[in-house]
């Protein structure tokens, strides 16, 4: 499962109303199964027993949807960057390294040809997605969630594991 951020709004839109905007057009794109998780005690949760249908609008509580369907399969590589996982391994500067890092991220997406978005989450960590044409086997995007989580520090590959 994956926890959906949603980042700031331009200036003279709410908060509100961007994050309606940006849940309408991502959550979709990223929910493989079209359900989501709430989580009532602040993101630290996302029980079964609150799996609801994917919403159009925007949950009143931090959600969390499955990117692999029912057969294993994905079409988003998602990078969680966190900055407790760049302290852990030692950087001077957690926040910088987070930010080096999901920039070196979108690069390496961008170098390959591909398009894809993130989220600054509450915590100061960064959330990408890149969205494949076609979907990928568990196994296949596990081995690239890893080979990526040694290439940049604060990567968590546990989204995608």
């Amino acid at each position: 499962m994956l926890v959906c951020g949603v980042a700031e709004g331009d200036a003279g839109v709410t908060p509100a109303a961007a994050a309606a905007e940006q849940w309408r057009a991502l959550a979709p794109a990223l929910a493989a199964r079209q359900q989501m998780r709430l989580s009532y005690d602040g993101g630290r949760n996302y029980p079964r027993r609150l799996e609801r249908a994917l919403s159009a609008d925007p949950p009143s509580c931090p959600a969390a949807v499955h990117i692999y369907d029912a057969d294993a399969m994905t079409r988003v590589l998602a990078a969680d960057f966190d900055v407790k996982r760049a302290a852990g391994h030692g950087a001077m500067d957690p926040a910088g390294q987070v930010t080096a890092d999901a920039a070196a991220f979108a690069a390496l997406i961008g170098s390959c040809g591909g398009r894809g978005f993130g989220d600054v989450s509450p915590n100061g960590g960064r959330h990408g997605y890149a969205l494949w044409a076609a979907p990928l086997p568990y196994g296949e995007m596990r081995l690239v969630a890893l080979a990526l989580s040694r290439r940049y520090p604060s990567l968590d590959p546990s989204p995608m594991l």
